[in-house]
């Protein structure tokens, strides 16, 4: 088992996007490629904190910060052509685009037998694993696409942990946005920061995964 601040741990649990592959960028401006046609401008800052929560919560919060009202019929044309535009940006997207070390982290757990589960709130995460052959790793795979909550809501990890068949206290999570952090602290499981953003409840920070390789080299 891998071991870290005393506690034994076999079945992590991963975000996908700022987590698995640095694809926020890529989302943001897809968000106001897709804006820009109502004359309207999502602020970076602003966006910060909508990760990881779903198109639905983007759109309820420039509905009550800006008065931004469309018709259903317009929510559903704002959200087909920022999925396409995102879908054009990502058209390239590589290896180069892997937050670092996860690939090796990936790689040296699978062949000890380790469980992987991602839990992710973006509808696309499973296409664009499938596109870099991500998926391969993964025995879950749940994406927005499963007709569940979003984050900050607790039911995709609680769905990742009963498809999975373990006990929670078996998982760590790998989370990189407030609303991820807020999930996992719902749901009671313990989790790692990852980037920019820390949380006080977390059991470690890491910038990228190189940080853990040398940690889980240790525990082998």
């Amino acid at each position: 088992m891998i071991r870290i601040n005393d506690k034994e741990y076999t079945t992590f649990i991963f975000d996908f996007d700022g987590v698995i592959l640095d694809t926020e960028k890529y989302h943001f401006k897809a968000w106001n490629l897709a804006l820009k046609e109502y004359q309207f401008v999502l602020k970076e800052e602003e966006y910060e904190p909508l990760k990881s929560t779903g198109r639905e919560h983007v759109l309820h919060f420039l509905e009550e910060q800006y008065s931004f009202n469309l018709s259903q019929d317009e929510k559903e044309e704002l959200f087909a052509k920022k999925e396409q535009y995102y879908l054009e940006l990502i058209e390239n997207i590589s290896k180069n685009d892997f937050i670092p070390g996860i690939e090796l982290f990936l790689e040296i757990l699978r062949k000890n037998h380790y469980k992987f589960a991602v839990a992710s709130s973006s509808v696309l995460a499973k296409k664009v694993a499938q596109k870099l052959s991500l998926d391969q790793y993964f025995d879950v795979f749940i994406d927005s696409s499963n007709n569940i909550k979003k984050k900050p809501s607790p039911d995709l990890f609680n769905l990742a942990v009963t498809k999975m068949q373990v006990n929670k206290d078996e998982c760590l999570i790998f989370e990189d946005s407030l609303a991820g952090f807020q999930s996992a602290i719902s749901a009671n499981i313990d989790f790692i920061s990852v980037g920019s953003l820390k949380n006080e409840k977390e059991i470690m920070h890491v910038q990228n995964f190189n940080d853990l390789l040398s940690l889980i080299k240790e525990s082998l």
